[in-house]
């Protein structure tokens, strides 16, 4: 049974799409999240793919530095690293996507490494408030 999960990032670079000879759209899209803090931080780099018209979609509105929300099934895999050495990477091919923030904050994500905007709950306390 697949592991399905759902990341939230920042894209490291432009979404990358080509089309297979069968005429399918393939988009990748690159996702650093970080963990842990100070000397304990570690990057997890996800690879994450998208095919068809969702895909297009990513590739067109998705730029470097845009907040995005990605879902589905991940995997795990090992590479080589230029110096040689193992390394190992979570993919995912995303059965879903979304913007995260406000226009502005994805408009000008090559600009600004600003977090996106805080969502208010109904009470007015912002989500970040919260402690569940």
């Amino acid at each position: 049974m697949p592991i399905n999960a759902t990341i939230t990032g920042r894209l490291a670079r432009d979404p990358e799409t080509r089309t297979t000879s069968k005429g399918t759209s393939i988009t990748t899209c690159t996702v650093p999240i970080d963990t842990g803090w100070g000397d304990s931080k570690n990057t997890t780099w996800w690879r994450v793919t998208l095919f068809g018209k969702r895909g297009e979609t990513a590739g067109r509105y998705l730029k470097k530095g845009a907040w995005a929300t990605f879902s589905g099934p991940v995997s795990i895999r090992e590479y080589t690293k230029k110096n040689g050495d193992k390394g190992w990477g979570a993919e995912m091919t995303a059965s879903d996507f979304g913007f995260v923030g406000n226009k502005s904050d994805n408009h000008s994500a090559t600009q600004s490494s600003r977090p996106p905007a805080q969502s208010q709950t109904s009470a007015g306390f912002a989500n970040d408030d919260i402690p569940f």
